[in-house]
């Protein structure tokens, strides 16, 4: 009976032992993953100042849209922006409305009506900010090839990441499509045409190095129609995009692509709208 008791004993105290240092290990894990988690900075506009800014149908856009020279930063993300000798805007801007409606037939059409996104708001839900973004047109000035040398500062849809001292690498993104897009696609309307079986409207989005090369041989692609095989649905939510094929980064710049083309030119109207990019650091 002693032996036996003492087993007991002996039993008890190895498995609060290992009770403890399992516990240990879970608390390094979750250590772990905090850490991991503090490393992944996300360019989040959910609490951006729109208070002051634009009107526009169903909220408001950033308040420097219309203004030349304007810096668009995010935390440590700069945002290419411009404004054209005729008073357009290209690259992005931050926007709130909560409209999605077809404006085909609105006074003024899609020019004043070009800043919604189909999920009427960020990712955080209905009227909460998100990026709008007027992008160039992909292979319209060539394939871009691994390591080839290119001047980021050519194409209209650019993401900088300002941190001088840190590395990053390319994580994630939430994308959907634009009313303008989606509309066009879907009926047609003064440019562009009613899609098809055969046709899509893709985004391609290429990392670029520090030194300003391109970090892989293909963009990373997400289809926001996709009728190649045959005429589907349209997704009108935000679609998670997994970013980490294109590796360390200092630049992403997007492009957009439609099988609706006249004259070598994009008859889909080159809007995107974005929220939550994610970078992890090295």
């Amino acid at each position: 009976m002693k032996f036996n008791f003492t087993k007991k004993i002996f039993l008890n105290l190895l498995f609060v032992s290992s009770s403890i240092l399992f516990l240990a290990s879970c608390n390094n894990d979750d250590d772990a993953s905090e850490l991991v988690e503090q490393n992944v900075v996300t360019a989040d506009v959910s609490k951006f100042d729109l208070s002051n800014g634009l009107d526009a149908n169903g909220g408001k856009i950033w308040s420097k849209t219309l203004t030349a020279n304007s810096e668009l930063n995010v935390g440590i993300f700069n945002f290419s922006h411009d404004v054209t000798s005729w008073g357009s805007w290209t690259g992005f801007t931050v926007s709130n409305s909560n409209d999605n409606t077809d404006h085909i037939k609105s006074e003024g059409g899609w020019i004043p009506n070009q800043y919604g996104t189909m999920p009427k708001g960020g990712a955080d839900g209905v009227g909460t900010p998100f990026l709008v973004s007027y992008a160039d047109q992909y292979n319209l000035n060539g394939e871009l090839k691994v390591g080839e040398n290119i001047d980021v500062n050519k194409f209209s849809s650019v993401v900088k990441i300002n941190d001088t001292t840190n590395k990053y690498k390319a994580k994630s993104v939430k994308l959907a499509i634009s009313p303008w897009s989606y509309y066009g696609v879907l009926n047609g309307d003064q440019f562009a045409r009613k899609f098809v079986k055969g046709d899509y409207f893709a985004i391609h989005i290429y990392g670029v190095s520090a030194n300003n090369q391109i970090t892989t041989a293909k963009p990373v692609t997400h289809y926001f129609v996709d009728f190649r095989n045959a005429v589907g649905n349209i997704s009108t939510t935000w679609q998670d995009v997994d970013l980490s094929t294109l590796g360390e980064v200092k630049y992403l710049v997007f492009f957009l692509e439609s099988t609706d083309m006249s004259a070598g030119y994009a008859n889909t109207a080159l809007y995107f709208t974005m929220d939550k990019l994610k970078v992890e650091k090295l």
